[in-house]
């Protein structure tokens, strides 16, 4: 059996929340629930007027960039 690079399963999650060609809004998915194995390597943007606020970033992200982002807003 061979096992999915963890990237190729995030696409793969990602892809299968698109519904007619469009990407998923933020109520079509709970990756820490949906993909508990995945999460990790997760970074969710929420779009708020002309920027964006991280909503979720995961510790894989965190442990390499060394820095929590978490509620912080992008740029």
């Amino acid at each position: 059996m061979m096992i999915e690079e963890p990237w190729n399963q995030l696409y793969r999650y990602w892809l299968g929340k698109h519904r007619d060609g469009r990407p998923p809004s933020i109520k079509d998915f709970d990756p820490v629930v949906e993909i508990p194995r995945l999460v990790s390597a997760v970074v969710l943007l929420k779009p708020v007027d002309d920027s964006y606020r991280y909503r979720l970033v995961g510790s894989e992200i965190v442990d390499r960039f060394g820095v929590g982002l978490t509620g912080r807003w992008s740029g």
